[in-house]
């Protein structure tokens, strides 16, 4: 909500049963103590003479702002100025950040290169920047009080890079205020001469928000045209010359600066968000290269999501274990896993956690799990944190996606009465929030009632085609419904718009099988294996089905590549005694 950053000691007090608020706050806008923290202290050391003051630099207010990093700096703003989801209200304790808000990584609110496309409120952006790599904080260009810059035109970044060598024609190429040259007329907008030779223009270009709010790129990111035209990001050479192609602005760059590039994410984000299989390497090299700056690791962590195989797995269960928590939580976030014992082995240390957020997810993805198969030693710590997750999502359960993820979990808890009611909650909050509508249609399935899942599931294709999701899970209650003809067309499109989710091939196999379409059976549960060779349901799936279409031979093959892959399983062996019985 906009008051939890636009006033001081906001105290929301939702109340989700009632659904009313008793909000408090100290003062309507943004005053000392929404940075400081609460200032008595400060008061009483203001009002002893000078010499009886402490000598302490931070003149006894409760939150040190002096001798900080960039990245404990740029933590004290981050509760206002990041896209994140909030836990609980700002607390000024020596915790950490996450255990109060969760930042959003590089995601689709940035362009795959990490420029901003929408929101972001600096966090994202100038996390991920040269500048922060460097120490530089926050008030090293701004006033921190007005927010204002603390120089005008270059002389900003003058501070620290040298005037003569980057405040020169030879290293921008552009005319400078006051010299002569031609203005660069479009449509809408005239640039005067002198523009293109400022730092911001080039190195800090913005975006209207709201239709009137312009706010600065501060991810201080060097111009690339050349991924314009590789993944279609912007680049601010167009954003002024925006009648000429990036080709020319390439061609331009390569004249000035040579023809070499540095790689950049960018290609390999871009690449991941589509689940491409080329990205997989990189996206895992990125995840574990100390280079990268916290930020875009998380980032790659966060995509790997996308790909279900061990390889993916392996580098997320190696994640869970890195020091920085915006890396841990997205790990345990993206990790996913049918098998029990592999979730309890990675997953269960991880609710004991330092950081709330990281322990939160924990504890939700164990939720799935049953009861019975927590170690006793644990259930108390595990109950714990699940009730530390309902607090923070009760904070803001006047949120959609807060009542989505407390139905999740209550769905995990196989409380589906309560899921339900979560679920109608959120889209009474917002009638178009369609994950809930996809989970809603689940869990009442659960429950039985079927034909009302069915037109949850069918308004969603018709209104939000582009929510994949839904084909899949039309064709699973069509299938179930004994609609079999309706529900291999929905899976069959389920697996075009998601080609890369085994699951779906494998369950639209099942059925092709069980309607007798064998060479289309056949076809379909190959590319599940191929998709997870590693996953024994899938396996096991395809020498079953050459057994019942009696190619003995094929499921020979597969029973032995079954018992070399689980050599803890009897299946394999068992696999291979039938067959010879039948041979």
């Amino acid at each position: 909500m906009c008051a939890e950053c636009h006033s001081t000691n906001l105290q929301k007090n939702y109340d989700p049963k009632t659904k009313t608020y008793n909000t408090t706050y100290s003062e309507i806008d943004v005053s000392c103590e929404a940075c400081h923290g609460p200032g008595s202290k400060h008061e009483d050391w203001a009002k002893l003479p000078e010499m009886a003051r402490s000598t302490d630099s931070n003149f006894d207010l409760v939150v040190q702002t002096s001798n900080l990093n960039s990245q404990q700096y740029v933590d004290l703003c981050a509760y206002c100025h990041s896209r994140r989801s909030s836990l609980s209200p700002l607390e000024f304790t020596n915790g950490h950040l996450m255990d109060m808000i969760i930042p959003r990584v590089l995601d689709e609110n940035y362009f795959p290169d990490g420029q901003i496309l929408e929101e972001d409120y600096v966090f994202g952006s100038f996390t991920h920047s040269k500048m922060f790599d460097n120490d530089i904080k926050c008030n090293d260009c701004h006033d921190v009080h007005s927010g204002k810059r603390l120089f005008d035109g270059n002389e900003l970044c003058a501070q620290c890079h040298q005037t003569e060598v980057y405040d020169s024609y030879e290293h921008h190429f552009h005319k400078k205020e006051g010299e002569t040259g031609n203005r660069v007329v479009l449509k809408d907008i005239t640039y005067k001469v002198g523009e293109g030779a400022l730092c911001v223009n080039c190195h800090m270009p913005g975006r209207y928000y709201m239709g009137n709010d312009f706010r600065n790129d501060h991810s201080l990111f060097i111009p690339r045209p050349d991924l314009t035209i590789s993944i279609g990001v912007p680049n601010a050479c167009n954003q002024c010359h925006e009648n000429k192609t990036a080709q020319w602005s390439d061609e331009y760059i390569s004249k000035w600066y040579g023809k070499k590039r540095k790689p950049h994410f960018g290609t390999t984000f871009a690449l991941g968000r589509e689940a491409k299989p080329e990205a997989l390497k990189d996206l895992i090299r990125i995840a574990k290269d100390g280079l990268y700056l916290p930020i875009v690791r998380a980032t790659a962590v966060s995509l790997l999501q996308n790909y279900s195989n061990q390889e993916s797995s392996e580098a997320l269960i190696w994640a869970m274990n890195e020091s920085d928590p915006i890396i841990r939580y997205n790990a345990v976030h993206a990790f996913n896993s049918n098998d029990q014992t592999e979730l309890l082995k990675n997953i269960l240390p991880l609710v004991n956690d330092p950081i709330k957020s990281v322990r939160m997810e924990a504890a939700f993805k164990l939720s799935v799990l049953p009861k019975a198969s927590i170690p006793a030693d644990k259930q108390i710590v595990l109950n714990n944190v699940i009730d530390e997750y309902l607090e923070a999502m009760n904070y803001s359960a006047d949120f959609a996606g807060s009542q989505l993820n407390i139905g999740i979990l209550n769905s995990n808890l196989h409380n589906f009465e309560a899921a339900a009611n979560h679920y109608f909650e959120a889209l009474e909050i917002d009638s178009l929030f369609y994950p809930a509508k996809v989970n809603l249609s689940v869990v009442l399935n659960q429950l039985g009632r079927n034909d009302e899942a069915e037109k949850i599931l069918r308004d969603i294709i018709k209104h939000h085609p582009e929510f994949h999701d839904s084909y899949y899970s039309l064709g699973l209650l069509l299938a179930e419904k004994q609609n079999y003809d309706e529900a291999i067309k929905y899976l069959t499109k389920a697996s075009e718009l998601i080609p890369n989710r085994a699951r779906i091939f494998y369950n639209l196999g099942l059925l092709l099988q069980f309607q007798q379409k064998n060479n289309d059976a056949e076809q379909v549960l190959i590319k599940a294996k191929k998709l997870e060779p590693n996953n024994m349901d899938y396996n096991y799936a395809l020498a079953d089905h050459y057994i019942k279409t009696n190619n003995l031979s094929k499921a020979k093959v597969i029973a032995e590549e079954i018992k070399l892959k689980f050599p803890a399983s009897e299946i394999g062996e068992q696999l291979l005694n039938y067959i010879k019985s039948k041979n």
